[in-house]
């Protein structure tokens, strides 16, 4: 219990000293890198209170999906080409109306880091704006509820805590049941393709 206490207090103080235009660079920029991005949103809710931490979450999310797409279609496409080439790999190409599908499928992916969601997107040259307008709706409602985490932690209010931790289970299993329709409707659709 006293490692809780010690690590709850430490998670404070960090929030309390961060300057906050430091706390927004590195929560755009780190999670290009691997660094996950929840614990920011967690530290945004306890540096800015729920609301401001929410908008300033979704705006650095917005930068980073910005930031993440144009690394992928530029100067990073070379390389992670040929990465996955040696592994066996080739980079998935998709139209307009499958860009939409495949941003979705993969945004509601359980465990898969939001860096590999960014950078699989972006080489799969999925039109920007579908991009932006399918993937910030599904990361915000994550990140609500970890900002809101953030928040409620501060306070200590238990009861909320629990919440946003149900909350947060409760969507990671509803995100599981929409990928898996989506994989079903995707492969009903392919064998009608099929069928003609």
């Amino acid at each position: 219990m006293s490692a809780i206490t010690s690590c709850w207090r430490d998670l404070l103080a960090v929030a309390e000293e961060t300057n906050p235009v430091l706390l927004i660079g590195l929560m755009t920029i780190l999670p290009l890198v691997g660094v996950p991005i929840s614990p920011f949103w967690v530290l945004s809710g306890l540096r800015f209170g729920p609301a401001i931490g929410f908008v300033v979450a979704v705006a650095s999310l917005s930068a980073n999906f910005t930031v993440a797409y144009w690394l992928a279609q530029r100067w990073l496409r070379a390389p992670l080409s040929r990465w996955l080439q040696r592994r066996g790999y080739r980079i998935l190409t998709v139209n307009n109306e499958d860009g939409v599908q495949l941003t979705l499928m993969i945004r509601l992916a359980p465990g898969l880091p939001l860096f590999v969601q960014n950078y699989l997107l972006g080489l799969a040259s999925v039109k920007f704006s579908r991009y932006l307008y399918c993937s910030l709706p599904v990361q915000a409602a994550y990140c609500f509820l970890f900002v809101f985490l953030g928040h409620s932690l501060l306070l200590g209010h238990i009861l909320k805590v629990a919440a946003g931790g149900a909350t947060l289970l409760v969507a990671g299993l509803a995100t599981s049941l929409v990928r898996r329709q989506f994989r079903r409707s995707r492969a009903a659709h392919e064998r009608a393709g099929n069928s003609r």
